[in-house]
This record gives structure tokens, C-alpha cells and sequence, in this order.
């Protein structure tokens, strides 16, 4: 099962930020073992808690859980390069790992898809969000990251 959901609670992914960071990196290590990201430190933060992880070339990836669950509420890229070629292998994996009710074929659309409505929204702001039904996408650009988030669709 890949998100869980309580009633008053945000939709959980099925996993902890160290189970989560691991299907990521088996993903990301069949095409790069140097983008392979280790954690570098968890912090509670304004009533809830993140951990970070780097790789030595890769976008820092931070997951976000409560206090209350140690399962993974969002998991947010940021990245320093822009949208740099690791940042999109990240999306990719990422994509492929957590949205798996959508086949091979429709996330490779809604990836497609998902970059291209981004490269042309920077004549409005430069922000995109989008949904595959299961989950939802959010890519933005600050004056020194570009940031993807993603989180359960309900």
C-alpha cells in the first residue's frame, strides 16, 4: 500500500524516511550509484519533524513526517542547479517508487508531461502542481533552489 490516510490527518506514505530514502536509492543506484543519497541529520521544526538526505552530486532530499506518525507525510527535493539532470533522475525515481498505481508507460507521460508545464511556466511565476490521482506533484523555483514536493492526493 503506498499512502495511508486517518481521519483529520494528512495521507501517510507506507514507509519511514529510511525505508523511503531506500526505494528511492535502489532506484537512482541502477542508474548512478554516485546520486545514491546518506542521511546527514533529522530536526523537529515547527511541530513536525524532517530528515535530510545528501548525495555528493544530487538534490537534498528532505522528508517530512508528524510527531505524531513516523510514516513520511511529503518528500521535497530541493535543488541548487536549477532543475539539474540529478533532480530529474530523482523525480524519476521517486515517481517510479511511490506512484505505482499508475503503469510504466502513464508515468513516463505524466513525468513528460510534468517537466514540460514546468520549463514553460516561468513566464508565470514558475510554478507547477499536478496530480496523478494518487498523488500530487509540485515543482517551484526560488531565486537560489528549484523545490519538487510531492504528497498524497486526498
Amino acid at each position: 500500500m503506498l499512502c495511508l490516510s486517518a481521519p483529520g490527518r494528512a495521507a501517510e506514505f507506507a514507509c519511514t524516511p529510511d525505508q523511503c530514502t531506500e526505494r528511492i536509492n535502489e532506484i537512482v543506484r541502477q542508474t548512478n550509484e554516485g546520486l545514491v543519497a546518506a542521511k546527514d541529520k533529522c530536526e523537529e521544526q515547527a511541530g513536525s519533524r524532517r530528515c535530510i538526505y545528501r548525495s555528493s552530486t544530487g538534490p537534498a532530499v528532505h522528508l517530512i513526517f508528524s510527531t505524531e506518525s513516523p510514516n513520511v507525510q511529503v518528500i521535497v527535493l530541493a535543488d541548487a542547479r536549477g532543475l539539474s539532470p540529478a533532480g530529474r533522475v530523482y523525480i524519476g525515481a521517486i515517481m517510479q517508487a511511490f506512484d505505482t498505481a499508475l503503469t510504466a508507460e502513464a508515468r513516463t507521460q505524466l513525468y513528460d508531461k510534468l517537466l514540460g508545464e514546468f520549463a514553460s511556466s516561468f513566464e508565470k511565476g514558475g510554478q507547477i502542481q499536478m496530480s496523478s490521482g494518487e498523488l500530487m506533484y509540485a515543482l517551484f523555483t526560488t531565486e537560489r533552489l528549484t523545490i519538487f514536493s510531492v504528497s498524497g492526493a486526498n
